[in-house]
């Protein structure tokens, strides 16, 4: 077990100064009153920071000086979850936007090998498209919006990609498509609509 403390920890909306944050096994178990602190293998003062939760981002599109529709690459996710680390965003989505499903595939390999490799921040995938309504693309490429529902559903099904997130406009997919979407356990969000 392993204890953390610093000048102020952030918790429940308050910083407070007379608090410790265990973990063990990497993962955080508790907050506990310094004066009543477990049995430690290691306590770790961080001295005079004030220690917060991470962000979680469900939309990087890149960083680092990289797109993710430019380079869809586990080399590319890696630079950008450590960009973004040092900004205070310790968990994220990589997202790639409309693009055609030969990207999309290779993002979706990507990603799948990030978490494979466990890098840090990682938690799955942000498709924002194809599926959007061109009369709202906004900078999305409306020569790459498609109707190819089945392609997708197998790039969904081909990989292990972790948490899933899918934009798309709902007038633009079949009735049963977001039913199959919420069926691979997919978050929908609608956006580039008309609706």
């Amino acid at each position: 077990m392993i204890a953390v403390t610093a000048r102020e920890i952030l918790i429940e909306g308050s910083f407070r100064s007379d608090i410790a944050i265990t973990i063990d096994q990497n993962r955080i178990k508790g907050v506990v009153q310094t004066g009543s602190l477990p049995d430690t293998k290691t306590l770790i003062d961080l001295g005079d920071v004030a220690l917060l939760p991470g962000f979680f981002d469900i939309q990087v599109n890149g960083g680092a000086g990289y797109l993710f529709n430019h380079s869809p690459t586990v080399d590319a996710i890696r630079d950008v979850a450590t960009s973004l680390r040092r900004l205070g965003t310790t968990a994220f989505l990589p997202a790639l936007i409309t693009d055609d499903l030969t990207n999309t595939d290779r993002m979706a390999l990507a990603v799948q090998t990030a978490l494979q490799n466990n890098i840090p921040g990682v938690q799955g995938v942000h498709f924002e498209g194809p599926f959007l309504n061109p009369d709202r693309k906004g900078v999305h490429n409306a020569d790459y919006m498609t109707q190819e529902e089945k392609k997708f559903l197998f790039i969904l099904d081909k990989y292990d990609l972790g948490a899933v997130l899918v934009t798309l406009a709902p007038e633009r997919v079949s009735g049963s498509f977001i039913s199959e979407l919420r069926s691979r356990k997919v978050v929908v969000s609608a956006g580039h609509t008309t609706a």
